[in-house]
């Protein structure tokens, strides 16, 4: 390879020799190369390149061109020498092949979403959550960063941003994004560590911007009795069949709404031994497992006119003109917040607090905690028993009878709270 002065007025002379592609190397410049590749032109595509070894194998990164009329990719001859030394430092200093730790944030943050070692694949939900959070609050400040050259002074700066852009005190909102945004980072950069892409995690002793919990408390609880009351008897008033169906059975068996949506009508079993099946590929099943949800006499019934009223429809709660969907998720959680507010309820009592409200009153009722894990279908590790741990096995057995009886109990004590009947004193 010919060997030339690094001087700007040399080298932007520089061209294939003989009308062949031609690399010039340049005095006192370690690893810079200028690849002339002949074309159309008279100097040809000219392509800076630097040249590096890690362990003993030979590496070639380009660092960009050396056309003048490639505007957007145009690196002259300064910025190429310090291109050239930044990659071989990080090889000869850190340790890390140039290639992969000058991939932006955004390529590793791709390759860690879509990574197949996941121990489980993400669920929809989740994997829109994460997308949501990494296109607001992370890849317009790094995305396009070089993953390599995060700092640790850089990460705590976006941090801070995000606080407080996500800051509003008239609407209660504490900028916990920000704190979601570090989740994300340092997920990102773990795994760019994992892959050797960079030496050092840049978010190792960078604290969560914001307390995950509030420093005010717990901020949802479940309804009381009164309200409890109000919401059953004013549901049939203020909701529609398929909003108040759907709230009444969250009520009923501490199912997450999510779970209760797509409900397909040949997952409801009306025999003798009646229950609801919920596969384990639902969205909002948690534990990932396929469960039978046992039906108390007053739930079962909601459930059969609720089938009655789908007709053809595939799904028991279709949404509205559309058959061949399910409600949408969002729809019986903003009508029972309406419905909420209109009663004057406090906004701490959500759709989803109906599954406190069941563990709450399967207590007082006398259930075991273990089955009032099995009623909520809690992951596998909140149900394990002692048992389960010291063997290193997950019992298949499903404690139907269990959390039927369970459920039952709750559905009798339910009618004596929203009919204002004294408590009779049930009990497991």
């Amino acid at each position: 390879m010919p060997q030339v002065a690094p001087h700007p007025r040399v080298v932007a002379k520089l061209a294939p020799l003989g009308g062949k592609r031609t690399r010039y190397t340049f005095t006192g410049i370690k690893g810079l190369q200028l690849d002339c590749i002949p074309d159309n032109t008279a100097l040809g595509k000219r392509i800076w390149r630097v040249r590096y070894y890690v362990g003993d194998t030979e590496k070639i990164d380009t660092l960009g061109t050396f056309n003048e009329n490639d505007r957007e990719g145009y690196i002259p001859l300064a910025r190429a020498t310090e291109l050239a030394a930044e990659r071989r430092r990080l090889v000869k200093v850190d340790g890390v092949d140039p290639r992969k730790a000058v991939a932006t944030f955004a390529e590793v943050y791709a390759e860690w979403l879509d990574n197949p070692a996941r121990p489980k694949s993400l669920r929809p939900r989740t994997r829109e959550e994460y997308e949501r959070i990494y296109k607001l609050h992370v890849e317009p400040y790094i995305g396009a960063a070089p993953i390599g050259q995060l700092e640790k002074a850089k990460i705590a700066t976006v941090l801070e941003k995000v606080r407080r852009a996500t800051t509003d005190e008239t609407k209660g909102h504490r900028g916990l994004q920000a704190t979601k945004a570090l989740k994300l980072i340092r997920s990102v950069c773990g795994h760019a560590a994992d892959k050797d892409y960079i030496q050092r995690d840049p978010t190792r002793g960078v604290d969560n911007p914001v307390p995950e919990g509030n420093p005010e408390g717990k901020q949802h609880r479940a309804p009381t009795n009164d309200e409890l009351r109000a919401m059953w008897s004013e549901a049939h008033r203020q909701l529609s069949k398929t909003n108040r169906r759907l709230l009444q059975l969250a009520i009923l068996l501490g199912k997450r709404v999510s779970e209760l949506i797509a409900a397909r009508q040949n997952e409801l079993d009306d025999g003798p031994e009646a229950n609801l099946f919920i596969p384990g590929t639902r969205e909002g099943n948690k534990s990932r497992e396929d469960q039978r949800v046992p039906l108390p006499p007053l739930a079962l019934s909601i459930l059969k006119e609720a089938a009655a009223d789908a007709q053809d429809s595939p799904f028991l709660f279709p949404a509205d003109g559309l058959p061949n969907q399910h409600v949408d998720r969002g729809t019986p959680s903003h009508a029972f917040t309406d419905m909420r507010r209109r009663l004057g309820m406090g906004d701490e009592v959500r759709f989803h607090d109906m599954r406190s409200l069941i563990v709450d009153q399967l207590a007082a009722l006398g259930v075991p905690s273990e089955y009032r894990s099995h009623v909520l279908q809690h992951t596998s590790d909140m149900r394990a028993t002692l048992g389960d741990r010291v063997y290193k096995t997950r019992s298949t057995f499903d404690h139907m009878a269990e959390k039927r009886r369970a459920l039952e109990l709750w559905e009798r004590r339910l009618l004596e709270i929203v009919e204002g009947r004294s408590a009779s004193g049930l009990r497991w």
